[in-house]
């Protein structure tokens, strides 16, 4: 009887659980009317997972998927995976070029003017390799103390541009459509998700430095600071020495 009763107390828990979630469902709409259908989806799984137990905040953002044009699906573009950091996709040899059939000449050429291109011709695979955390330092470095929302629009346009290159220069050699067609959604698309990766790798690298790291990382600056001012300090009496 007493297991019968905590069944029931089970059972009504989860029926509560289940019932707290529907006025948050009734006054979405107000929260959020412009929303897709897809984001609709996806904040209903998070509140019911969150009705369960608590979920990591990057799994509670919602990640939109990546569209192409209508031209592009025609010319057989198809995204096959989306994650952050990484996008796979499919594309027509029109686009490409004959990938299975390089010579080594125009492999060579490739590996020389692309190198962070790499053809996998047995495969038929194209893999683009962007350097995020490279494009986002020079834009710092050009831009001191600049605000980071602006700072992720440059660092979106500079992935963007990147892509574009690389695709339309990889082309020229293949032969390929690549050349002269532009998917601006599809590649702003990748930039984001690539940018989400660089983000997301950045927010776990500083939640990992603690305070006592923290310091020891200033002390180590400190005295490699110090080191670099000695040496300088000994060189440039040294100079000085053998002037006299």
């Amino acid at each position: 009887m007493a297991k019968d009763e905590s069944n029931k107390k089970s059972i009504l828990a989860k029926i509560k659980g289940v019932f707290f979630l529907v006025p948050k469902a009734l006054i979405y709409p107000m929260k959020k009317p412009f929303a897709s259908i897809d984001e609709m989806k996806h904040d209903a799984k998070v509140s019911l997972k969150n009705a369960v137990s608590d979920l990591p905040k990057e799994e509670e953002k919602y990640d939109p998927p990546i569209k192409t044009t209508e031209a592009s699906k025609y010319l057989g573009i198809q995204i096959t995976k989306q994650e952050k950091g990484k996008v796979s996709f499919l594309a027509s040899r029109t686009l490409t070029g004959d990938i299975p059939y390089l010579s080594p000449e125009k492999l060579d050429e490739i590996r020389e003017d692309l190198p962070n291109i790499t053809i996998f011709r047995e495969e038929n695979k194209i893999v683009i390799e962007v350097d995020v955390e490279k494009i986002i330092q020079e834009i710092k470095d050009k831009n001191l103390g600049m605000d980071e929302k602006v700072m992720k629009k440059y660092a979106l346009e500079g992935i963007y541009n990147k892509i574009d290159c690389d695709l339309k220069n990889l082309a020229k050699i293949t032969g390929g459509e690549f050349k002269v067609h532009t998917d601006r959604k599809l590649l702003y698309g990748i930039a984001e998700k690539l940018y989400s990766g660089y983000d997301s790798k950045k927010q776990k690298s500083q939640e990992v430095v603690r305070p006592m790291d923290k310091e020891k990382s200033s002390e180590k600056i400190l005295n490699n600071w110090q080191k670099a001012i000695k040496q300088d300090f000994e060189s440039c009496e040294s100079i000085r020495g053998r002037g006299k």
